[in-house]
């Protein structure tokens, strides 16, 4: 018979220190990385939400820069236009100066030529008249002047004042004439400068317009990218903190999963207390019956021969169902190291210690026996019973820590979530978008405003230079016959070939200019 390695003091200091407690613990620490693995499902969760809401800010982002993009492309293609059309507006502008001037050169030339040759032909006759008339006129003059000299020497008159002997040289004057027609006629004069004058002042209008264009759409430009800053669409703060509250109730629930563990271990070093005392008195107990039942069995006779003494070892009992002194001690053994089997396998009456057993009760003694199979055994069993507690705290309707309800609530706040998400990104996107495409109607209305406004405002300062230069060829036409052969008999005919040829129809001309300066 076994003796206990130390009393019952030290027995109870270490009662805590038993197969159920190292059953607990087992599970307590398989129970620990779920906190890691819940951390982890989580948190992939939030960043998966967040990584929905990315994709969505960026497609809807790309859905609110649509018109604005337009509306660059249109500005470039505008740019562009506008460029072109300034480019073409010079260019026709050049061309009609160009073609103004050589027109103005032929028509110039025409009746320059024409009043050349009437003056040319004119002073020809004058001056073949005139010459003879001068050189008869010189000799009388030069007579009458010899004597008046000899008059005066007979009566000795004092010293008359002499006559002019020569008059005005008409032929110099005539050939002086000519000869500023001739210069006239072939020179160059600021007609050309003056017909010039509205064709540059309109190129600078023209250049001077397209860039006031180009300032006022720039303004209307940055006022709609002031309007089309980034926004907001979808916000996951809320559902993220729903999945946070949830990853929270979760952790509770795994909690007291591990507090009832902890709980029960402290149970288990309490029963286990118990169980010492239990065991010490029933040792004791089972130790008087045992040397009770040990008095009463007869010993064996010496006289017994070699058969009989291997047919005692062979069977338990002696057919009349009593039990040798050897399987009394081997009970006795298996009882000292398995006492709460014992004490039911062994319960009263009191002799059960000697009665044979049965086979339910050998194959509970043979299980008890097997520290390694009761080991694994109650750790399967405590096992499935913390896993099936969990879930069923877990899925219980009634417990506020319940997943169904933790899940059903969440289902409900991310439905609601997805639906204001899109009804918000909707709007959003609708108001940008409306206030783009009135922003860019506006721009369209004030750029073909600002057009028609440049254009019509070019052609208004171009017909106003224009009817000035005309005044001032008419008054440098009219000047230039008043210089050349005023006061000689070629002004009258002079100004009505001006007249026939130039004047009128430039009074005509300006007549128009003046209709388009104040129709514009």
């Amino acid at each position: 018979m076994n003796k206990l390695p130390i009393g019952v003091g030290g027995q109870y200091s270490v009662a805590w220190m038993n197969m159920a407690t190292l059953v607990l613990v087992i599970n307590i620490a398989a129970l620990m990385p779920l906190y890691n693995v819940l951390d982890v499902i989580f948190q992939s969760a939030e960043s998966q939400l967040q990584s929905v809401c990315t994709h969505v800010n960026a497609a809807a982002d790309q859905i609110h820069q649509f018109p604005q993009m337009m509306h660059h492309y249109l500005q470039t293609i505008q740019n562009s236009i506008l460029d072109h059309l300034r480019r073409a507006m010079i260019e026709l502008v050049t061309v009609l100066q160009a073609v103004v001037l050589w027109f103005v050169d032929v028509y110039k030339s025409t009746y320059r030529c024409l009043i050349a040759f009437a003056i040319n032909t004119a002073l020809a006759i004058f001056t073949k008249i005139a010459a003879p008339l001068q050189k008869a006129t010189e000799a009388i003059m030069n007579g009458i002047d010899h004597a008046t000299d000899a008059i005066g020497r007979l009566f000795h008159l004092p010293d008359i004042s002499p006559l002019p002997t020569h008059l005005s040289n008409w032929t110099s004057s005539m050939e002086d004439t000519q000869r500023k027609v001739n210069q006239w006629t072939n020179g160059t004069d600021q007609l050309h400068q003056w017909l010039s004058i509205p064709f540059d002042v309109l190129k600078q209008q023209i250049n001077g317009s397209f860039v006031n264009q180009n300032n006022s759409i720039s303004n209307v430009t940055s006022t709609t990218t002031s309007l089309s800053s980034p926004n907001t669409y979808c916000d996951a703060t809320r559902l993220i903190e729903d999945l946070q509250d949830a990853h929270a109730k979760v952790k509770t629930s795994l909690n007291v999963i591990i507090g009832v563990l902890v709980a029960a271990i402290v149970l288990c070093a309490v029963c286990r207390v118990f169980f010492i005392r239990y065991r010490h008195q029933y040792l004791h107990r089972l130790r008087v019956r045992v040397l009770d039942q040990l008095a009463a069995t007869p010993p064996p006779s010496n006289s017994t021969n070699t058969g009989e003494r291997a047919n005692i070892d062979r069977h338990d009992d002696d057919g009349n169902g009593t039990i040798t002194q050897s399987t009394i001690l081997a009970r006795y053994g298996h009882a000292h190291h398995n006492q709460l089997v014992a004490s039911v396998i062994y319960r009263s009456p009191p002799h059960a210690i000697v009665q044979p057993l049965n086979s339910r009760k050998r194959w509970l003694m043979f299980i008890t026996q097997s520290t390694a199979l009761s080991y694994c055994l109650c750790v399967s069993i405590v096992g499935l019973l913390t896993m099936y507690s969990f879930l069923a705290l877990v899925r219980s309707s009634s417990s506020p820590l319940s997943s169904s309800v933790i899940l059903r609530q969440l289902d409900a706040n991310s439905d609601q979530w997805v639906q204001d998400t899109i009804q918000h990104t909707t709007q959003q996107i609708q108001q940008n978008i409306d206030k783009q495409w009135q922003t860019i109607n506006q721009w369209i209305t004030h750029s073909e405003t600002m057009i028609n406004e440049q254009l019509f405002g070019a052609i208004r300062s171009f017909a106003i230079p224009v009817n000035t230069t005309l005044d001032n060829v008419i008054q440098h036409l009219s000047g230039l016959i008043t210089r050349t052969v005023g006061g000689t008999l070629m002004e009258e005919p002079a100004k009505e070939v001006i007249n026939c040829l130039v004047l009128n129809k430039l009074d005509s001309v300006q007549q128009g200019v003046e209709w388009i300066a104040s129709f514009m």
